[in-house]
């Protein structure tokens, strides 16, 4: 009696935890800010947020160690790095692999811990970027 069997219900498409999905659109939506600015703004926003190793040889680093200031932004941006992507590839790539990954390690850890375990993993990766 196959007829009367009901259908099964219906799978998600990504099964991924809400804080991955947000966390993706987090990203894409600062993508979207940053090429929506004009040319000249949107390359200011990434020298300035960017993570770029010539901003951290001893040089550059004993010049501004006394403000205060600058010290913030250069320990800010091994943060604000990862919002910032240099096409709609790269964001691609990046947000795919966050949703191979993210998932298994967000249902294991539980959501705040994602995040640290995020931010965290994040900031190793640009002091190795640095340190090459």
């Amino acid at each position: 009696m196959a007829f009367l069997q009901s259908a099964p219900p219906r799978q998600p498409i990504f099964r991924a935890p809400p804080v991955v999905m947000w966390l993706l659109a987090l990203i894409a939506a600062l993508h979207l800010a940053r090429i929506i600015q004009p040319p000249g703004v949107s390359e200011s926003l990434v020298y300035r947020y960017g993570l770029i190793p010539a901003l951290y040889d001893h040089a550059s680093i004993a010049a501004h160690l006394g403000n205060l200031g600058t010290v913030w932004i250069r320990a800010f941006r091994f943060v604000s790095y990862m919002g910032i992507h240099a096409d709609i590839t790269h964001l691609a790539v990046n947000s795919l692999f966050l949703l191979a990954f993210g998932p298994i390690v967000a249902k294991r850890f539980g959501a705040p811990l994602f995040l640290v375990f995020f931010l965290v993993c994040g900031v190793a990766g640009g002091g190795l970027h640095v340190a090459m």
